[in-house]
């Protein structure tokens, strides 16, 4: 039961007057915008200078969705072994080891039989499916910590 004389502001600003809560939240923001930085400006860079298509560009997307959902369970009884702290440390350290690939990519063509497909395609496609788990991992992190 909510008081009712009690703003939505006041209810919403209630949290960051706890200190620890309100350096976790200043910490998942910079983080998150960070990360968000980069992801925009790789897609135009694979758009410019790849000529990478929407098709392909969306399926990198799938992929990384992929990746989260493929690792979300495995990544939550990683959460309940060794808690939260200690995996959104060890993760926060290893996800952005996902965009190596991009060190990796060229515009030469890879063969698998009948199907061909561009090597920025296969390695960004990926790194993106390691990338989407390792980060869902790091959100998954974040929810718990925040609901802590």
């Amino acid at each position: 039961v909510t008081d009712p004389g009690i703003s939505q502001l006041s209810r919403l600003l209630a949290p960051l007057k706890n200190c620890q809560f309100r350096r976790l939240t200043l910490a998942i923001g910079i983080w998150n915008f960070g990360f968000a930085m980069v992801a925009t400006f790789g897609i135009v860079y694979l758009k410019k200078d790849f000529a990478l298509s929407y098709s392909e560009l969306a399926a990198l997307t799938v992929a990384g969705a992929v990746g989260s959902v493929l690792s979300s369970y495995f990544f939550g009884k990683i959460i309940d072994r060794l808690g939260a702290r200690i995996s959104a440390a060890l993760l926060f350290l290893t996800a952005p080891l996902s965009m190596l690939g991009y060190f990796f990519i060229s515009p030469a063509k890879i063969d698998f039989g009948i199907w061909q497909v561009t090597n920025v395609t296969f390695v960004i496609f990926v790194t993106s499916i390691l990338g989407g788990a390792l980060f869902s991992g790091i959100g998954l992190c974040q929810l718990r910590l925040l609901g802590m």
